[in-house]
């Protein structure tokens, strides 16, 4: 919805005293809330008339909105930024975690599971909060890749699917105009790149014509997208979970409110925006309705909380939260603190264990055994076309 521009103007103590309780009670309610019901409520000190008085300075200042001249207020989303200062100004007055049942998260894993960790990181707290998570993370050295697939889309593309023993998955779609693959050839592919990957013998007699110089040919072009793509860390992995828990939120029952918090879920570049700003600060940051109309598609009625966690005392990656404006933000700050404490915990305590390294985006490139292997392969393969001898 549209609102109309309006002066700053500092809220004074007893209008925000006034504008937090009507908030929560819209969060709980979801209904707009009258000047009786308010007083009934929480300020029975005070004439509802006095309230009205309230009700009209805020209105005027772009905090709350009336739909009808009799009907009650409707908090604007300015007035839902300066609740959730409000509520992280409290966040900063409390000690130690406030969680008692914290998540499931296995503290010590093993090295091939690190990854496989923060994913699932992500789906456990996605499931405490009831809303999408996304994760970034630095890149972890000494990773190799422990299979590749190659499936079928036409004739002349192929998709290649590589996965890493820490559980990262690498897609690429190759094109090759020049020859034609069949699922059967493909099979055949799959045999030749375990053959490379794994050392294992190579039945020649498999492969007719040309085929062995074709399948040679996408085994190149499918390792060195993923080594590419392994070694240039221009940004942070990013792994999501709980896209659709958004269609569980009322605010979004409107396919244009849905679209636009969507997309912003769906929104990498801002997603790592957020992480990173939270990361700068080493601090929980959020960013509420119309602050968000720059990374969204159309006006998001909604709210992202990102939070760094940590390996050892250096913040190396965040936790965001996206979900919707009418929220009661403390339980959540709580929650995201509380959780990347524990991420703190599992991964520092991993990474040591398994004397695993890290590579933020500014980091120089390390090279594993098989991009060694790959090299090998064009130095005594250069020319493709050429038949095996």
């Amino acid at each position: 919805m549209k609102t109309r521009a309006h002066a700053p103007r500092r809220v004074k103590e007893r209008e925000k005293k006034i504008l937090f309780s009507l908030v929560e009670y819209y969060i709980r309610t979801g209904k707009p809330v009258g000047s009786q019901s308010l007083q009934e409520s929480e300020f029975s000190d005070i004439s509802s008339a006095t309230i009205r008085n309230y009700f009209a300075a805020l209105d005027e200042a772009g905090y709350l909105h009336q739909q009808h001249a009799s009907g009650g207020r409707i908090p604007q989303s300015k007035a839902f930024q300066e609740y959730a200062k409000y509520c992280f100004e409290k966040l900063g007055e409390e000690k130690g975690p406030h969680d008692e049942k914290p998540l499931p998260l296995v503290e010590t894993v093993e090295a091939t599971n690190v990854v496989t960790m923060l994913q699932h990181f992500g789906e456990l707290l996605s499931q405490k909060s009831h809303s999408p998570i996304a994760v970034s993370s630095p890149r972890f050295d000494h990773d190799i890749v422990s299979d590749l697939h190659f499936v079928f889309i036409d004739v002349s593309r192929t998709l290649a699917v590589i996965t890493t023993e820490f559980g990262l998955v690498h897609t690429a779609v190759i094109t090759t105009p020049d020859f034609s693959f069949s699922h059967a050839l493909l099979k055949k592919a799959e045999r030749f790149a375990r053959s490379r990957l794994f050392r294992e013998p190579l039945e020649h007699d498999l492969f007719e014509g040309n085929e062995l110089e074709q399948v040679r040919r996408l085994f190149q072009e499918a390792m060195a997208s993923y080594f590419v793509s392994y070694s240039s860390v221009s940004q942070e992995d990013l792994w999501r979970a709980g896209f659709s828990r958004l269609l569980g939120c009322k605010e979004f029952s409107d396919v244009s409110s849905l679209a636009a918090s969507l997309s912003l879920f769906e929104n990498g570049t801002a997603l790592r925006g957020f992480m990173r700003d939270a990361i700068r600060s080493n601090s929980v940051k959020f960013w509420v309705g119309e602050e968000l109309v720059p990374y969204a598609v159309g006006e998001p009625n909604a709210t992202v909380i990102a939070v760094p966690y940590h390996v050892g005392t250096r913040p190396v990656g965040a936790i965001a939260l996206v979900t919707s404006m009418r929220q009661f933000f403390l339980p959540l700050f709580r929650l995201l603190q509380d959780s990347a404490g524990q991420l703190d915990r599992a991964l520092t305590k991993s990474l040591m264990h398994n004397r695993i390294s890290y590579r933020m985006p500014e980091s120089h490139a390390v090279f594993t055994k098989e991009a060694q292997m790959l090299a090998l392969e064009f130095e005594q393969h250069p020319r493709l076309g050429h038949a095996e001898k």
